[in-house]
């Protein structure tokens, strides 16, 4: 197994694809770009809290997810919900570790939205009682969580059957 070390190298020297079509228009590589860098600072956060097991108020996590909601607000399109189903893995992810009210509102809100389609199992507001067990736990009043924090929470919340 690699060393973390080679991973976080690996995301910090990542260079996005950012090619476009001719007759793309340009927003859409724009959005598209926002995407893939929003995907690069979440596995950042996995990378830190996952394998590192650092707590949400390491600072590179906290600048990760600061950029995720960043990068999210900057390109969001508040009337097309379902454009929104590229940004649900990073709202779960970052969403779990933030320690501000404003933006686990955000979370929550975001994740509510998004319906359960025939592609995916569970929908993102499957998740939601997760973030409430974390949030009103472990990360009550903003205080730090981990990996593991999250990993109990979604066993209470969400339990997978064996």
């Amino acid at each position: 197994m690699p060393d973390w070390r080679s991973i976080e190298q690996e995301l910090h020297e990542w260079k996005p694809f950012t090619r476009t079509a001719l007759e793309e228009e340009s927003w859409r590589g724009v959005v598209r770009l926002a995407v893939q860098e929003s995907w690069r600072h979440t596995l950042l956060i996995y990378l830190y809290m996952g394998v590192c097991g650092v707590a949400s108020d390491d600072p590179r996590v906290r600048a990760s997810v600061k950029q995720v909601f960043q990068i999210i607000g900057a390109v969001k399109k508040e009337s097309d919900p379902i454009a929104n189903i590229h940004f649900a893995n990073q709202y779960l992810i970052a969403g779990a570790y933030t320690p501000s009210e404003k933006r686990r509102a955000i979370v929550r809100e975001e994740l509510s939205k998004l319906i359960k389609t025939g592609m995916w199992l569970l929908s993102g507001s499957d998740f939601i009682p997760v973030l409430d067990h974390l949030w009103h736990n472990a990360g009550c009043n903003g205080q730090p969580v981990t990996w593991r924090d999250y990993v109990h929470s979604r066993q209470i919340a969400l339990p997978v059957p064996k």
